[in-house]
């Protein structure tokens, strides 16, 4: 299996009071976004859009910033979790071969934030510089108010798998961000995972998942810190959970 890395993101306002159409104001985030990364716009294959308005704006880029004409373009609901759980199942495809270069973005408060997602290959063959690697993609039952124990159980699990093939399996409780829409066990958090800090939404950082990921990345490069996570918690006790791991 391969793996799968973040390789930018940029995040920008949208407003339906604006003068400019849907399109004409995301497309100045998406060529900051290209920019940043040096990807070409005509090797993007999928664009997932979590939430905006309902037209079929998503049809009209490309014209300008050079969308390939077969670009697969998809338009999300604003759904709890919807948006994690593409993250993961992007990653996936991306370790599986199955895609490349995948845009991820999402819109909520007025603002949108766009992430690009890429393959080792890609990497090699555009000369990309990952921000960070999409590491372990969990999906857990817990307890009420238990997402954080499962989670450290869960990942201290695979690191105990990891061992038997890796002399020094990265260790599941040195993580030090974490990163959620609301914050989860506060009280016993600092035992879960001793010495991590959170992101949280504020001002800057609207709450989504994927804005939460940004800021998340964030941390980890000013801090230079290693390893941080993403974590959502869903009704039914269930939630997902993905370890980012900077670069």
């Amino acid at each position: 299996m391969s793996e799968a890395y973040l390789i930018a993101a940029t995040q920008g306002n949208v407003s339906s009071f604006s003068s400019l159409s849907h399109a004409g104001q995301v497309e100045p985030i998406l060529q900051t976004l290209f920019e940043k990364s040096g990807v070409p716009p005509r090797r993007i294959r999928e664009i997932h859009w979590h939430g905006g308005d309902e037209e079929f704006w998503l049809s009209s880029l490309g014209q300008t910033l050079g969308f390939a004409p077969d670009l697969a373009r998809f338009q999300w609901p604003t759904v709890p979790l919807l948006a994690h759980s593409a993250l993961q199942n992007i990653a996936r495809s991306i370790e599986d071969g199955e895609a490349d270069l995948v845009l991820l973005a999402q819109e909520t408060a007025g603002q949108a934030v766009v992430l690009l997602l890429a393959s080792p290959g890609a990497v090699g063959v555009y000369n990309l510089s990952p921000k960070a690697r999409i590491g372990q993609k969990l999906a857990l039952s817990s307890a009420p108010n238990g997402l954080l124990k499962a989670a450290c159980v869960a990942l201290n699990k695979v690191d105990r798998e990891s061992a038997e093939q890796d002399a020094e399996p990265p260790g599941a409780v040195n993580m030090q961000w974490l990163a959620s829409a609301k914050r989860l066990d506060a009280p016993s958090a600092e035992e879960i995972f001793p010495g991590a800090r959170w992101v949280k939404p504020g001002e800057e950082t609207p709450p989504g998942d994927l804005f939460l990921l940004r800021a998340l990345v964030t941390r980890l490069e000013e801090e230079k810190a290693q390893r941080g996570l993403l974590l959502s918690e869903g009704p039914q006790k269930s939630g997902l959970v993905t370890l980012v791991e900077r670069i």
